[in-house]
């Protein structure tokens, strides 16, 4: 049940605490050598892009074209990485297997 205190400029409505939520965190990659160097490379052109043109005031629209286009090539490198696989994914996928297994026994059992 929700209660207010009221102070002179706010009114503060204070809620029974909610359970965590799982935080969804991206997956992590492990690049091969030739595309971190790939990834390394991009980067160093959009950064040297970005820093060329600041002291003359501004960038023109093929500029900024470019660096969005490096910048996608460079997020699409990074997709292609391989995922990391860690244990507690490794543990999840072995028990839902093993549950899975027992729920199809017992329902050929019935």
């Amino acid at each position: 049940m929700a209660s207010a205190a009221v102070f002179p400029n706010a009114s503060i409505v204070l809620t029974s605490p909610r359970p965590p939520r799982a935080i969804n965190l991206p997956k992590r990659r492990r690049p091969r050598a030739q595309q971190g160097r790939a990834r390394a490379a991009l980067g160093h052109a959009i950064e040297y892009l970005s820093d060329s043109r600041r002291p003359e005031g501004g960038t023109s629209s093929a500029e900024n074209q470019a660096g969005r286009l490096m910048m996608a090539s460079s997020r699409s490198v990074f997709e292609e990485c391989p995922a990391v696989v860690t244990l507690t994914e490794k543990v999840g996928r072995w028990i839902q297997t093993r549950v899975g297994r027992s729920q199809a026994t017992a329902s050929m059992k019935a």
